[in-house]
């Protein structure tokens, strides 16, 4: 888990907890979940890998935030698509 919302981790463990592992294969259903504080700079180093790998997503694997970080970028360039 990770965001925010991490904060709130001990009001939301008892219902993500089950509902996860409910939908896991059975043989994974013992995995950890690991919840780590949350800084600021993690916001930074998300956004700045959507923007770095959008450029080499041909596929479009990213969806819709892969298109609006492509066109953000082509409106700052100046340039037509």
């Amino acid at each position: 888990m990770l965001g925010e919302g991490v904060a709130a981790w001990k009001h939301w463990v008892y219902g993500f907890e089950p509902a996860l592992r409910s939908s896991l294969l059975p043989g994974r259903r013992g995995l950890e979940v690991a919840v780590e504080s949350w800084q600021d700079d993690g916001w930074a180093r998300g956004a700045a890998a959507l923007v770095l790998s959008t450029p080499f997503d041909s596929d479009g694997v990213a969806g819709d935030q892969g298109r609006l970080v492509r066109e953000r970028l082509v409106e700052q360039s100046g340039v037509s698509e």
